[in-house]
């Protein structure tokens, strides 16, 4: 019995089954052969070798050769040309200043609020035992016309007066 095969664009033809021999001796396990990566161009079952070198940036995807060219072009280094900027900003090791150089005042005191002592007399600042801020007292009755009151309105619609102010 034949059969046809073909191999590329070649037609082909199989002869008939010989007689099947004696079973012949196991030979050594062979090693692992490396595995190729699947090409995408040509033959599409041909395995891919890569060079020992690496891939050829010529054998990546359109893609990935795109984004390989960004970062080839990419800032590798910054010199300051910005005329605006003072030529001691652009200097690899800045100047340093104390504070009285800039009018800076002495760091703060612990406990001390905007460098000012606590208590009572002029100058400091009361704290929380202060008798200053416990010194409750009731307000003292007074009364004020109306010229005294800077924000009095000169008119108001009758639906903003309460009922009890109309009668």
């Amino acid at each position: 019995m034949s059969r046809e095969y073909y191999l590329g664009n070649i037609k082909g033809t199989k002869g008939d089954k010989g007689d099947k021999g004696d079973k012949g001796d196991t030979g050594a396990k062979g090693d692992t052969g490396a595995v190729g990566v699947k090409g995408d161009k040509g033959d599409p079952g041909a395995d891919y070798m890569p060079p020992v070198g690496g891939v050829p940036k010529s054998d990546l995807a359109a893609a990935v050769q795109a984004s390989l060219n960004k970062a080839d072009t990419a800032l590798q280094s910054f010199a300051e040309t910005d005329p605006t900027v003072p030529s001691w900003a652009k200097a690899a090791s800045k100047p340093s200043y104390t504070a009285g150089e800039v009018g800076a005042e002495p760091a703060f005191t612990k406990n001390a609020a905007f460098n000012k002592n606590f208590g009572s007399a002029a100058g400091t600042v009361c704290e929380g035992n202060d008798s200053r801020l416990s010194n409750a007292r009731e307000p003292t009755a007074h009364t004020h016309t109306k010229s005294q009151v800077t924000d009095f309105p000169s008119s108001m619609p009758a639906s903003d007066v309460p009922a009890w102010a109309k009668s």
